[in-house]
């Protein structure tokens, strides 16, 4: 999604805008299988089971399972005595056995006949309605901040026929970043998964860096907006990094989406289901 026209100067970033998602069960229904397949689920227990055995899978299963955490999190917490680069591999094996099952499945049919995943109710119309703003001169830009991975959601934009969010942060941003911070503060609550997406924004924004430096926290903070389903990771992590956040619920997703809209001040987009 290409970001819209600005020179780069603190007037009119006065006017901008970043609104940042989460991905998996807020932007797209990844935990819903497709029709002879499996969800985001079920795709790490497989995976868990062919890189660590069947005692790390009950482990993992005896913890809750995913909750929400970064292949990361789930490799250290199935072996908890490994560390630096033992667990880096961890994670990527981790990866490479879910990843494969997912993208294969994309496009796929759901029970309903629509090619999976499908885009969670409502999120489709708000992310066309913010592309129609963008296309008429709004200058906001848009972020997707997810445990998940960069090909994948890729792929289930274009399958979805939406247009690439401008930024990403993903499991691939954190696994490059490993070497110099600690695990926990790239995962969910910590804000610096948020603090790299306004990192970028800013240098999108500003060719001069030392213009934007001059920008106050509040300045910056009061342009963002943040959506998630999780009411822990996710409203959390728009705490800690101190920016606006919009919850979407399981059960009537659309209304969170309604009142995104709003509070990005694009107007009742009268999505389908919503409370008007």
């Amino acid at each position: 999604m290409g970001s819209a026209s600005q020179n780069g100067n603190s007037a009119e970033f006065s006017q901008a805008r970043l609104f940042v998602t989460d991905f998996d069960g807020a932007a797209f229904d990844t935990f819903e299988p497709p029709v002879g397949g499996v969800g985001v689920d079920e795709a790490y227990r497989i995976a868990i089971g062919e890189v660590f055995g069947g005692l790390a899978l009950a482990r993992y299963d005896e913890e809750g399972g995913h909750k929400n955490r970064t292949p990361t999190e789930i490799a250290q917490s199935l072996s908890p005595d490994t560390s630096g680069r033992g667990l880096k591999s961890n994670a990527r094996q981790l990866v490479d056995v879910k990843l494969d099952i997912l993208l294969e499945q994309i496009g796929l049919p759901t029970t309903g006949g629509k090619p999976w995943p499908q885009p969670i109710r409502g999120f489709e119309a708000f992310w066309s309605g913010v592309s129609m703003a963008r296309k008429d001169g709004t200058p906001l830009s848009t972020g997707v901040l997810s445990a998940g991975h960069t090909e994948f959601i890729e792929r289930c934009f274009e399958s979805a026929g939406l247009e690439m969010p401008d930024f990403m942060y993903t499991h691939e941003t954190a696994e490059g970043l490993y070497a110099n911070v600690p695990v926990e503060n790239l995962a969910k609550p910590s804000p610096v998964p948020m603090e790299i997406i306004t990192s970028l924004w800013l240098s999108k924004l500003f060719a001069n860096a030392q213009e934007a430096a001059q920008l106050s926290r509040s300045q910056i903070k009061d342009r963002i907006l943040y959506s998630g389903d999780d009411v822990y990771r996710d409203r959390k992590l728009a705490e800690n990094a101190d920016v606006d956040f919009v919850h979407i619920p399981a059960i009537n997703p659309e209304n969170g989406w309604e009142v995104a809209a709003l509070r990005l001040h694009l107007g009742s987009l009268a999505i389908e289901g919503a409370e008007q």
